[in-house]
C-alpha cells in the first residue's frame, strides 16, 4: 500500500503515528499519575510499574509480529504474559493497594481483573 502514496502522504501518515504515539505517552503518564495519587505509591512503586509496563510492551510486540507462531500460539503466550503482569502487580502493590486497585475496576492497567475476585459485581 505504500508504494500507492505520495511522497507528501507519506509524511502525513508518519506524522499521524507520531503524534499517535506521543499521544499514547501521555496517557498513559497520566494513568500513572493517577494511580500514584489513588493508591499512595512510593516513587519506587511507580518506577517499577513503568518499567513493567515497558517490559510488558515490548514483549507483547515482539509476540504480535513474530509471523513464525499461529494465532493460538500467540494468544497462548499473550495470556502467559499478562499473568505475570498481574504477578508482577501483586509484588509491587501492597495489599491494601492491591485490594483498592482491584475496587477501582481498573480497566486501562491490563484489562479487567480477570480471574482475581470480583470486578463489576461479577466472580470470575
Amino acid at each position: 500500500m505504500r508504494s500507492l502514496l505520495t511522497p507528501q502522504q507519506k509524511s502525513a501518515m508518519a506524522a499521524h503515528r507520531k503524534q499517535r504515539q506521543d499521544n499514547a505517552r501521555i496517557r498513559a503518564a497520566a494513568r500513572l499519575e493517577r494511580l500514584r495519587l489513588n493508591l499512595n505509591l512510593s516513587d519506587d512503586q511507580v518506577a517499577r510499574l513503568k518499567t513493567g509496563r515497558e517490559d510488558f510492551r515490548g514483549k507483547a510486540r515482539a509476540i504480535h509480529e513474530n509471523d513464525n507462531l499461529l494465532p493460538r500460539e500467540k494468544r497462548a503466550q499473550m495470556e502467559v504474559l499478562m499473568a505475570s503482569r498481574r504477578d508482577n502487580l501483586k509484588s509491587i502493590l501492597t495489599p491494601e493497594q492491591l485490594n483498592k486497585f482491584q475496587q477501582m475496576g481498573h480497566h486501562r492497567f491490563g484489562g479487567p481483573w480477570q480471574g482475581h475476585g470480583t470486578y463489576s459485581g461479577r466472580t470470575t
